[in-house]
């Protein structure tokens, strides 16, 4: 169930430390989010049971389940999105990914997240790759959240504004097929309003 209140506590590579707050939900498996879920290369059941709702990091009643596709490597899940309005305040630290994850996978496993513009995808990688996103898990078979720390821009051509596809990878570069809950896929702003560079996350520091 989402907060519209939330805060962290951020201590980026800047002074003051500062707090992030909750912009919006972009999917929480509990009611209506910013983006909308489009397609897979494994398998994503919505609303199931959450895993474990006893710890204090998720006790929502509901969660997603992605069942990740073994035999490939960049296994990938589509989500529409018009809430992203300008991408250039996730680059620069201003605005920040997190997301709640609960999974069998090894600890050390890669989250991706990609902004992408769905108009040029039509050539092969980087055309339309806006920008990319990252975190490692650091526990296993229990909730962590993880903030997405901005790490490339495959395609400098691709417009600011006109993001429309964020795509996660979940245990990228990875012949896995484990199992990933996700929850709380969220966007939070520097509530000092200040430039920030993300480092952790507000409760696991990623490897």
């Amino acid at each position: 169930t989402q907060s519209p209140t939330k805060t962290l506590t951020q201590s980026p590579t800047k002074t003051p430390t500062s707090v992030l707050v909750q912009n919006f939900s972009f999917e929480n498996f509990e009611e209506n989010g910013q983006a909308t879920y489009c397609c897979a290369s494994g398998e994503l059941t919505g609303a199931v049971a959450n895993p474990d709702s006893s710890g204090t990091i998720n006790q929502s009643p509901h969660c997603g389940k992605y069942e990740r596709r073994g035999s490939s490597k960049y296994d990938w899940l589509v989500y529409t999105t018009s809430a992203i309005t300008d991408a250039s305040s996730y680059t620069s630290g201003q605005n920040m990914f997190f997301i709640d994850i609960y999974t069998t996978a090894p600890i050390g496993s890669k989250i991706m997240l990609t902004l992408q513009d769905s108009t040029l995808l039509s050539q092969n990688w980087p055309y339309g790759r806006h920008s990319r996103y990252r975190a490692y898990t650091s526990v296993q078979n229990e909730w962590e959240r993880l903030g997405l720390v901005y790490i490339s821009s495959p395609d400098p051509n691709v417009l600011d504004t006109s993001i429309d596809n964020i795509v996660l990878q979940l245990g990228h570069n990875s012949l896995s097929s484990d199992v990933f809950y996700i929850d709380n896929l969220d966007s939070y702003r520097d509530g000092n309003h200040i430039t920030l560079t993300p480092t952790r996350s507000p409760t696991k520091t990623p490897t």
